[in-house]
């Protein structure tokens, strides 16, 4: 055979070998049998043998019925592909095999072989039944293992089609389970590296943590506690519950179940929570288990846990005047950028590029109100705490741009705010 494989439209694989540019199949044997009225047997994209009922066979590719010519496409003869082919008598079903019922009908039990015209495919056939229903089989040599075909030509030059499951050189084809294989060879080599990273992110103090939903947030580490340093984005709770999104004013004041939406019902600004959602109050069942929001191994922060990092940053010099006493860390604790100006000493909205410099990153979004509009941004970051101060409030800090210190009050649960988290 020439290096040029002829390629047939489906990935078939044949055994075969050529007299000439022909292709001989010297597969295994297969028996196709018909016995329900669409049962066809295709064995090129050219040529696909079916037989009506009590009528002869015909190529169901480019025939409707049986003709005097059909199966179209196709020469027989009776023979082996072991003999000489060119000694064989090839003709039409019908003229070099056909018996009975105008010539429909082949011999049962001979040794038949058939010749596909386009693809210049030969085959070995033997018919085994043949029923006035219409049902009828029979056993073909099929192509098994040593060739490709697809649709068009393919040049097989410079390229080695060895041993596929155990390749050797860099043009050898190869097996599927052997890159199976390679793949998960490669994949373990991944999870050393992710745990080195995990390891090198627990030991520098930072990392990244990934939500339900596959958004990833940095965190940072304060002493003994990690906090996320970006606002959260989840839209479900932890087992994949969905949170709504309200958008109209009067049903967001109305809600006692968790919703989110976006400041301002813009999707280019950041998401906001009433305190339902960050409680995990997900239906108006009392008796229902909460959910969490919080993605695994993190959790809504404490009001206790947030003033343990504010005395972290106060006694670390975080203060905007460098102080160890005295809440001054609003600034430490404010984005660098989207703060109302102000021309306070030590706040927010002054000097921003001063900002930041905890790496928190606290971005004035502003706020939805318990009547469920929306509060300038700006000028204010408020963050809930899972503290529930009665049934209608909850905890929340505050940072705002005109003040050097973060606050504490208590806001009606149907507020919209930001939400962090900090490791369990």
């Amino acid at each position: 055979m020439n290096n040029r494989i002829i390629i047939l439209l489906s990935l078939t694989f044949f055994t075969g070998y050529s007299q000439g540019s022909s292709v001989i199949w010297t597969g295994e044997k297969i028996t196709f049998s018909k016995l329900a009225l669409g049962d066809a047997d295709a064995l090129t994209s050219n040529v696909t043998l079916k037989r009506g009922a009590n009528s002869g066979l015909y190529n169901n590719v480019s025939e409707t019925e049986n003709t005097s010519i059909s199966p179209a496409d196709t020469r027989w003869a009776y023979g082996t592909t072991q003999d000489d082919l060119s000694s064989l008598s090839f003709d039409t079903f019908k003229n070099a095999v056909g018996q009975g019922n105008q010539g429909n009908k082949p011999p049962m039990g001979s040794d038949l072989v058939l010749h596909l015209v386009t693809d210049d495919i030969y085959m070995d056939i033997t018919f085994l039944t043949w029923e006035t229903n219409g049902n009828y089989s029979y056993e073909r040599s099929s192509p098994n293992g040593i060739g490709i075909l697809l649709n068009g030509t393919v040049s097989a030059e410079n390229n080695q089609i060895k041993n596929v499951a155990d390749p050797t050189d860099a043009q050898d084809a190869v097996t599927k389970s052997y890159v199976e294989s390679l793949l998960s060879d490669y994949q373990s080599q991944i999870d050393n590296l992710q745990d080195q990273i995990d390891a090198l992110q627990a030991s520098s103090g930072s990392g990244t943590v990934t939500d339900q939903d596959g958004n990833s947030y940095p965190y940072l580490t304060y002493g003994n506690q990690a906090w996320t340093v970006k606002n959260a984005e989840v839209v479900t709770y932890r087992d994949g519950t969905e949170i709504p999104q309200v958008t109209d004013a009067t049903q967001w004041a109305n809600l006692t179940t968790g919703a989110w939406c976006y400041y301002d019902n813009d999707s280019s600004k950041g998401k906001l929570y009433n305190w339902y959602a960050v409680a995990g109050i997900h239906d108006t069942d009392p008796n229902t288990p909460n959910k969490e929001l919080a993605p695994l191994g993190w959790n809504i922060p404490e009001k206790s846990e947030a003033i343990i990092l504010e005395n972290y940053l106060i006694a670390n010099g975080y203060n905007y005047d460098g102080t160890t006493t005295g809440n001054k860390i609003a600034k430490a604790l404010s984005s660098s950028s989207g703060w109302d100006i102000s021309t306070n000493e030590g706040v927010p909205g002054n000097n921003q590029i001063e900002n930041d410099s905890s790496g928190f990153n606290a971005p004035p979004i502003g706020y939805r109100t318990e009547f469920g509009v929306f509060a300038p941004d700006g000028n204010t970051l408020l963050i809930w705490f899972i503290d529930e101060n009665d049934l209608n409030t909850s905890a929340r800090l505050m940072i705002s741009n005109d003040y050097y210190s973060t606050y504490w009050l208590n806001s009606k649960k149907t507020k919209g705010f930001s939400v962090r988290f900090v490791r369990d």
